[in-house]
């Protein structure tokens, strides 16, 4: 079964069922079964807000007998622990499809996803790194003045 540690050490156990998924469907409008799966995924990839609302949904349970509000568990996942929040909902998904192929592409889609932030984010820091932006930016204002300086 997925899981993962949220920062006040509590471990979390993240299961999809089919309960949870018209729950999710329901209060966030959201389809973890949705056919079109890269659409699902990248929208889990890029609002971690929802990957939030949708893991408190699939841990709810856990988190009553807790005593752990909504509130509450937000505010116990970011960072690194976000990121495995993340992973575990993924795995807990493909875990529930019944197509093999259909996990397989779940997975490897999620895969490409966070590779493609990965190669994203070293190309934006070799950027950012190198002198590249700030030498644009120059050359930028030094075009602006030149033109200010014809009128």
């Amino acid at each position: 079964m997925a899981a993962f540690t949220d920062k006040n050490d509590r471990r979390w156990q993240v299961d999809v069922t089919t309960t949870d998924i018209k729950n999710v469907r329901s209060l966030l409008d959201f389809d973890l079964l949705d056919d079109d799966l890269g659409g699902m995924v990248g929208r889990l990839a890029e609002d971690m807000v929802l990957v939030v609302d949708v893991v408190f949904l699939l841990c709810r349970e856990q988190a009553e007998k807790l005593g752990i509000s909504d509130a509450d568990f937000g505010r116990s996942i970011s960072g690194d622990v976000l990121s495995a929040a993340a992973d575990a909902l993924i795995e807990a998904i493909v875990q529930y499809l019944p197509h093999k192929k259909k996990r397989e592409l779940l997975a490897r889609l999620w895969a490409a996803i966070l590779e493609g932030f990965d190669k994203a984010a070293t190309k934006a820091l070799e950027i950012v790194t190198s002198g590249e932006m700030e030498r644009a930016i120059d050359a930028s204002l030094e075009a602006a003045m030149m033109e200010a300086r014809k009128i």
